[in-house]
C-alpha cells in the first residue's frame, strides 16, 4: 500500500504530536517511516502487516480496533481505528481507507513495554 501523503498526512499530523516527518505511514519505504512512535495493542507492538489499514488493503474490514500510539517521551495516544478496503469497478481491492478516533491521551508513568 502506498504511503500516506497530502491531505491525509496533514490531517493525521494534527493528531500525532511531535511529528518530524510528514509521512506517518509505518509501512513507508526504508528511511521514510516514522520512528518516533510505535503502534501497539495491549502493550505489544503490532507488526506492520497487521496494522488495520494494511489488513483493509488485503480485503479485510476492521471496525473499532483499540491501539496505542506510544511515543519516545512516554506519551500514549489511545485510538479506536476502523479501516475498509476500496474496490475498483471489477470488485478488486485497489486500496484502503481508515478512520480513527482518539478518545484520550495519557502520559506513561513507567516505560511502556511496547
Amino acid at each position: 500500500m502506498d504511503s500516506a501523503t497530502g491531505a491525509a498526512a496533514d490531517a493525521a499530523a494534527h493528531f500525532l504530536p511531535r511529528t518530524p516527518n510528514p509521512n506517518l505511514s509505518k509501512t513507508a519505504p526504508a528511511g521514510a517511516a516514522p520512528s518516533h512512535f510505535r503502534v501497539c495493542r495491549n502493550g505489544v507492538e503490532i507488526p506492520t502487516d497487521q496494522l488495520p489499514v494494511q489488513r483493509a488493503a488485503r480485503g479485510e474490514s476492521v471496525r473499532d480496533e483499540e491501539v496505542e500510539d506510544v511515543f519516545e517521551d512516554g506519551t500514549v495516544l489511545h485510538t479506536l481505528m476502523s479501516a475498509a478496503p476500496l474496490y475498483d469497478g471489477q470488485g478488486r481491492v485497489r486500496g484502503a481507507v481508515h478512520f480513527q478516533d482518539r478518545p484520550h491521551v495519557s502520559q506513561a508513568i513507567a516505560p511502556t513495554p511496547c
